[in-house]
C-alpha cells in the first residue's frame, strides 16, 4: 500500500483549492462528500466506516441522510395511481378540495 496523506497536508491541498475556486471547501467536506457518494453508490455501511476509519457504526450513520434529490427519484419510481385512481385524502377529498364522484 501507499503511505497516507498527513491531515495538515490535506489541510493545505483544501486551503489551496478553496482559494483557486473561490468556493469554501475543508478537509471535513472532503471526508463528508466521499462517504456520503461511497454509500449512494451502494457501498456497505460497514466498509465506509473502515475507510473512515470508525470504530462505531453509528458514527458513520451520519452520512446516510437521504437528499431531496434522492427522496425525489425514489418516490417516482412509485406508481401511486395506477389504473387512473385518484388520490384520496383521509378526509374524503381530493388535493384541490373536492369530493370524489
Amino acid at each position: 500500500m501507499g503511505k497516507k496523506m498527513s491531515y495538515n497536508y490535506f489541510r493545505k491541498i483544501c486551503k489551496r483549492v478553496s482559494m483557486n475556486s473561490g468556493v469554501k471547501f475543508h478537509p471535513h467536506m472532503a471526508r463528508h462528500t466521499y462517504a456520503t457518494e461511497l454509500l449512494k453508490k451502494g457501498l456497505s455501511v460497514f466498509y465506509v466506516a473502515r475507510l473512515l476509519g470508525h470504530e462505531d457504526l453509528s458514527s458513520t450513520q451520519i452520512y446516510l441522510h437521504a437528499s431531496q434529490e434522492d427522496a425525489i427519484y425514489e418516490v417516482s419510481k412509485i406508481k401511486l395511481f395506477e389504473n387512473g385512481q385518484k388520490h384520496v385524502d383521509l378526509d374524503g377529498k381530493d388535493r384541490l378540495g373536492f369530493e370524489p364522484k
